[in-house]
């Protein structure tokens, strides 16, 4: 992950967004193409029934 000084303020507001429904365990890996990955971390399947849930708005 980039260094919270060096994401761009996009970057930033979606780490922020994700983590109001995901919680504090959100990764962004930009790669040198300018593609990338972000990253949820869980610790129990009760997480992804949390998660599922607030994606569709329940």
């Amino acid at each position: 992950m980039l260094a919270d000084d060096e994401l761009p303020d996009n970057y930033t507001r979606l780490v922020e967004c994700c983590a109001r429904i995901f919680g504090d365990d959100i990764k962004i890996k930009k790669n040198r193409s300018g593609g990338g990955k972000i990253t949820i971390g869980f610790s129990s399947d009760e997480d992804i029934a949390y998660f599922l849930d607030k994606l569709e708005g329940r």
